[in-house]
């Protein structure tokens, strides 16, 4: 029997789905509220606040719909963002129904309000990657970043939360003149 590799597997998974046009993955934005005022965000503040959206987001109901098509079209993956993904209430229903309908989930996230209930509660439902924004090694050019003191120490917690519960992170950075010097850092 040969032996599959993730990165033969990968490249036979590709070559199949362009062959039949079908969808592999999915960057599903499910909101715009954040709790983070990050100097680099596109929105403006008022666009991400995190009380009552302003701009609409679709119910739950509307997203399961999505991710059943997604599903029937063949649809591998899915990578849940935002906005903070963590201040929808029905996150991890969402994620649940993602789950259901066979899609691998990842999620894209400021890290910034996963404890260890959110960690337990990804495991449960089979999250095995998470994406963090992680703008320094530095705390006080991390916080300056997103303008919200004790986001550093909120963001390394959950990295190290996600780790010991066999999550896969995968930590990005986006370099601005205040942070270029943590960008190497952050990549070690």
């Amino acid at each position: 029997m040969k032996e599959a590799t993730l990165k033969n597997f990968t490249k036979r998974l590709s070559q199949r789905t362009c062959e039949g046009r079908k969808l592999f993955s999915v960057m599903f934005e499910l909101n715009w509220r954040c709790n983070l005022d990050c100097l680099f965000c596109y929105l403006t503040y008022a666009e991400r606040a995190t009380g009552p959206s302003q701009k609409p987001e679709m119910t739950t109901e509307q997203i399961s719909e999505i991710l059943r098509q997604l599903a029937e079209e063949g649809c591998y993956r899915v990578a849940f963002t935002g906005g903070e993904i963590f201040l929808r209430k029905d996150l991890y229903e969402i994620i649940a129904c993602a789950r259901r309908f066979g899609l691998e989930v990842t999620l894209l996230t400021s890290g910034s309000l996963i404890d260890e209930a959110a960690v337990q509660k990804l495991k449960e439902l089979g999250v095995r990657r998470c994406s963090l924004s992680f703008h320094a090694m530095d705390e006080e050019i991390f916080d300056q970043v997103t303008q919200r003191k004790g986001s550093y120490r909120k963001v390394r917690r959950a990295v190290e939360l996600l780790l010991a519960a066999n999550i896969e992170v995968e930590l990005k950075t986006l370099g601005t003149t205040l942070n270029k010097e943590e960008i190497i850092k952050v990549n070690e």
